[in-house]
């Protein structure tokens, strides 16, 4: 670009030209087709208008992916976020659920020995009863 922009051999408009394509702007439209030369410049030129506005249409595309890129980069930065935070309200319930489980099964052990401890007893005064029912029938067919 220094040596097209210090180059003696070009035209001003020519330059000017060439530093709008450098830096991506729209080129001026000629407007007298004097400055077009003998090589055909200005068809070249002309030509290559409609593939600059193209190419500044994509400039603008390209913007516009960019900064739909940066939108769902942040979207799956704030869902990220979200999933993480899901996972630890899931570690805190596991671990609550697990701690519960371990509550009812302790619970359910102490029950069990308390059910236990109530069929002996049970048991054991049955049995005395019934002991105290078979000595008094057999008194009693011993007196008879």
């Amino acid at each position: 670009m220094e040596e097209v922009a210090h180059s003696e051999d070009l035209r001003p408009g020519t330059r000017e030209l060439y530093r709008r394509l450098w830096v991506g702007e729209e080129p001026a439209p000629l407007r007298d087709p004097a400055e077009a030369d003998e090589s055909g410049f200005r068809r070249a030129f002309v030509g290559l208008r409609g593939e600059v506005a193209r190419l500044v249409g994509l400039r603008g595309e390209v913007a516009r992916l960019v900064d739909e890129k940066d939108r769902m980069r942040h979207a799956l930065t704030d869902r990220e976020q979200q999933a993480s935070e899901a996972r630890e309200q899931l570690d805190e319930a596991s671990q609550r659920y697990n701690r519960e489980v371990q509550e009812w099964r302790a619970e359910a052990l102490v029950l069990r020995q308390e059910n236990s401890l109530l069929k002996t007893r049970t048991e054991y005064r049955f049995g005395e009863r019934l002991r105290r029912v078979w000595r008094r029938l057999r008194r009693a067919g011993r007196q008879s």
